[in-house]
């Protein structure tokens, strides 16, 4: 966590800088804290069956929009975004694959369903 609080704030003083808001950076020589950790961990279906519950007994928005993202593994902000015309009716595949981003690594950032 420590890095990603890092970035962020490196990012906002880039930003600063690009801007002619700041002069410089705090950021210019601290060493990131610590490695990343990979984290691959998948919720058991024991898990996911309390989540499912607690979600249904909770019988509001933001239960849906938690129950949405466990059906079609999106990110909040891409369940939050979506528009009626991203679903497709009557299909099994009712949620159309969202947008693919690049996040800095190069990589995709959405997993999305097709």
């Amino acid at each position: 966590m420590a890095n990603r609080v890092l970035a962020c704030i490196r990012k906002i003083y880039n930003r600063g800088i690009s801007v002619d808001l700041v002069e410089g950076s705090p950021c210019v020589k601290i060493m990131a804290p610590g490695e990343e950790q990979r984290r691959d961990r998948a919720l058991s279906d024991e898990e996911l069956k309390k989540i499912w519950a607690a979600l249904e007994a909770e019988n509001s928005p933001v239960a849906d929009t938690y129950k949405l993202r466990l059906l079609t593994v999106q990110r909040g902000g891409e369940v939050l975004s979506m528009r009626w015309a991203d679903s497709r009716q009557r299909s099994p595949e009712h949620i159309r694959k969202p947008r693919v981003r690049k996040c800095h690594t190069g990589r995709s950032a959405c997993a999305g369903v097709s």
